[in-house]
């Protein structure tokens, strides 16, 4: 516009110039990347056999069995225990007593069933063979118990002797009430009684009599047997 009015002027054509060579793109130059030339070995591959692959593992694996079969081959050496024994022994004996209470209840219910129904034989045979499973001084009163049935079951029988041996034998036993001890007493002579044996019935009713005046009737069994004299 001022070029228009008052004619070019040799000052702004200069600068006109510079700035026109500043705002022009300068040429681009080609990026140049320099690379260090190295040689680089093809990859091949190297030939592994199996036994070289799993030996390690094979190794590792007879360690192994070696560290767990030592301590097994030192307590078969050792032997068992001597505490561990003994506490084999305590249940070996706990299994025979409870398996010899089982059987024992076994043959006594059945026996008690069997006299209840008159069969006295099959009775006596259940009972003979539960007795024949505990002992006298087992702590309990199965034997005891036993011995009172087959007396009772003789006497049914009639076979008087054999059930005084039963009373006898559960008065042997020791360890029991006298309550029980009692009713075998009384028993017994009852079955001396029956025999005719007046002396021996008169002792053991006296020997009830002299516990319990109120037995079971024992004061009118002794004065009977007094009369028989």
């Amino acid at each position: 516009v001022l070029e228009k009015q008052f004619g070019p002027h040799k000052e702004l054509k200069s600068r006109r110039d510079k700035l026109t060579r500043s705002t022009a793109p300068a040429e681009a130059q080609p990026a140049v990347f320099e690379f260090n030339a190295t040689e680089v070995d093809e990859p091949h591959e190297e030939t592994v056999s199996l036994d070289m692959a799993f030996a390690p593992i094979e190794s590792a694996r007879n360690g192994l069995v070696a560290e767990v079969a030592t301590p097994a081959k030192a307590n078969a050496q050792k032997g068992i225990d001597s505490g561990l024994a003994e506490l084999f022994e305590e249940f070996r004996v706990a299994e025979e007593e409870d398996t010899g209470l089982e059987d024992y209840e076994t043959h006594y219910n059945m026996g008690t069933a069997y006299k209840e129904m008159d069969l006295v034989d099959e009775a006596i045979q259940e009972f003979q063979t539960s007795v024949a499973l505990v002992k006298p001084a087992d702590g309990t009163s199965r034997f005891l118990q036993c011995c009172n049935m087959l007396g009772h079951c003789f006497v049914q029988k009639d076979m008087l002797e054999a059930a005084i041996m039963w009373f006898k034998k559960g008065l042997s036993a020791p360890g029991h009430s006298e309550d029980e001890y009692q009713a075998l007493r009384y028993e017994l002579a009852g079955a001396y009684e029956g025999l005719g044996d007046v002396a021996q019935a008169q002792q053991y009713y006296t020997e009830v009599y002299g516990v319990d005046v109120n037995y079971r009737e024992v004061a009118e069994k002794l004065q009977n047997l007094r009369k028989k004299k």
